[in-house]
C-alpha cells in the first residue's frame, strides 16, 4: 500500500477516528498509534533511519549508506 491508496481508503472516515495498530495477523494485541516517522526506509523486514549515521545503521561507510538510500524508497512508519 502507498500513501495515495491509504488516502483513498480513509478519505470518507471521520477525522476524530482513532488509529489502532495490530501487533500480528491473528489480532492478539492492539495498540493506539502514538507517532510516525516519514524519514525511514523499509527493506524486506529491515528499517533504516535516514537521519542516523551510516555506522548507526550498520553500514561501513557514508557512501555505502547514501547509495542504499538512493536505491530504496522511504516509507511511512506508524508506531504505538
Amino acid at each position: 500500500m502507498n500513501i495515495k491508496e491509504l488516502k483513498e481508503i480513509i478519505q470518507e472516515l471521520p477525522d476524530d477516528m482513532e488509529v489502532i495498530l495490530s501487533n500480528d495477523e491473528e489480532g492478539s494485541f492492539y495498540f493506539p498509534a502514538q507517532g510516525f516517522s516519514d524519514t525511514m526506509i523499509y527493506d524486506e523486514g529491515n528499517v533504516r533511519a535516514t537521519e542516523m549515521t551510516a555506522e548507526e545503521n550498520g553500514f561501513e561507510s557514508e557512501e555505502e549508506f547514501e547509495k542504499y538510500i538512493e536505491q530504496h524508497n522511504r516509507a511511512l512508519i506508524l508506531y504505538p
